[in-house]
């Protein structure tokens, strides 16, 4: 059953409410249990904001407290002599204060390992949905509907296999080996390299002209369908379609670098099951693969145990060069465009979606709070760090200077690193606005 879109949203937004409590209150966990475990003691743990609901104390001490609304979370250590925070070693005292960002760090190689193992890897399928005209893997002989099993000799059993062998090496001839209805056959394809914007952002990949989405496509994706316009007419794409099943159809779209390619496509009635049903919420969306949406791969426990771990190092990596890339933030880094599940698996989606959006969270909160600046737990370590090595405190007239030090030192960064990404942030601004009005 279709879930409606405003009870899509709201869903979403108790999912965000409740993804950012429980990523603050893992990082207050690790300063936590970094304290007990140097035997530093630990005043009081607030959980929530506003009027308490819950309070007790435990048998060491520890004031434990509920707030009733579901954000926030703080871990207040003893200062004073004798269990003091500030009695410790300073490596004691920085493991504690590392120990919240670590959590967070350490959740996404949790969160991504259970998952694969209980119940797999979110999958794009090896099959190729549509091949453009003109373009090298058509003009070596790919066909829409060729399953591929290996690539240079590395066997592949999702997209993200053949984009890690294939998409990352740059402009190198590549050999597909493919299943064409129980036929193998050996193709090599040299791809182009393209240079192109996305959205203000640049990229730079090598184009095979393969497609690989799974996912459905908007009618109004679908400009001409052999070489007949469709005009925006959704009745009319709907009766075309149709009348091609099962035939090798040449179908127009517009791509992520802004270009219109011609893509041959062989849609199947049986992976479109919804388009005649006005009631669907997929009556104006068109699967055109042989495959409806992306799976769950299985594999034995060590191969996913790799796989999650290399997936949750990705994820950290490209979060961490966000700041590098502001204008615009590069949604790509915070999103699995693998995690669209079969339409019968909505559960185990919304599951993943979850784990997803929980393992993003705790790495911006990890990463955010390890900078060098103040009230963040990466100020406190640098600030302590220096008072160690100094033997004495820190006067709050150097602090101060210490921070907006800091606090220049990277912004300067961040503004260097995104200087020439303003033109070309605002051009892809103007290019929307006027296509809106266009559109209008």
């Amino acid at each position: 059953m279709d879930i409606p879109v405003a009870a899509e949203i709201a869903l979403k937004l108790i999912f965000l409410v409740i993804i950012l409590f429980i990523a603050f209150i893992l990082h207050e966990l690790g300063h936590f249990i970094a304290a007990r475990v140097f035997g530093i003691e630990v005043k009081t743990v607030e959980i929530g904001g506003g009027r308490r609901i819950f309070e007790r104390t435990d048998r060491k001490g520890t004031r434990w407290s509920l707030g009733i609304i579901p954000f926030g979370a703080h871990v207040n250590l003893d200062a004073g002599e004798g269990g003091g925070f500030f009695t410790r070693p300073y490596w004691q005292r920085a493991l504690t204060i590392a120990a919240g960002p670590l959590v967070n760090l350490a959740l996404p190689f949790i969160l991504f390992s259970g998952f694969y193992v209980a119940i797999g890897q979110p999958s794009t399928p090896p099959v190729v949905v549509g091949i453009a005209q003109g373009l090298p893997a058509k003009e070596a002989g790919v066909k829409p509907g060729d399953r591929v099993l290996a690539v240079n000799g590395r066997e592949v059993l999702n997209f993200r296999d053949i984009w890690e062998e294939a998409y990352t090496g740059g402009a190198v001839e590549s050999v597909f080996r493919i299943d064409r209805d129980g036929k193998i056959h050996d193709i090599a394809v040299i791809p182009l390299w393209v240079d192109y914007m996305d959205d203000g952002i640049r990229r730079q990949n090598p184009r095979f002209g393969m497609l690989w989405t799974h996912t459905p496509f908007k009618f109004s994706a679908l400009r001409t369908i052999n070489g007949e316009a469709m005009n925006g007419d959704d009745d009319k794409v709907r009766k075309t379609l149709l009348a091609n099943m099962g035939r090798t159809t040449l179908i127009d779209l517009k791509v992520t670098d802004g270009e219109i390619y011609n893509y041959y496509f062989r849609p199947l009635r049986e992976v479109n099951p919804d388009i005649q049903n006005p009631e669907s919420r997929y009556y104006k969306l068109a699967y055109l693969g042989p495959a409806r949406d992306n799976f769950y791969l299985r594999q034995p426990l060590m191969a996913q145990l790799h796989d999650a771990a290399h997936y949750a190092a990705g994820r950290i990596a490209q979060i961490a060069k966000l700041p590098f890339q502001l204008l615009p933030i590069d949604v790509y880094a915070l999103r699995d465009d693998d995690a669209v599940g079969l339409k019968e698996s909505a559960l185990r989606n919304y599951c993943y979606s979850f784990i997803h959006g929980l393992a993003v969270a705790s790495i911006l909160i990890g990463l955010i709070n390890l900078l060098p600046l103040p009230y963040l737990d990466g100020g406190h370590i640098l600030v302590q760090g220096i008072e160690a090595a100094r033997r004495k405190p820190m006067p709050r007239k150097a602090k101060a200077l210490l921070f907006a030090g800091t606090f220049l030192a990277l912004y300067l960064t961040v503004l260097g690193a995104n200087f020439d990404n303003v033109p070309h942030y605002i051009d892809s601004r103007l290019k929307k606005a006027h296509e809106f009005i266009k559109q209008k």
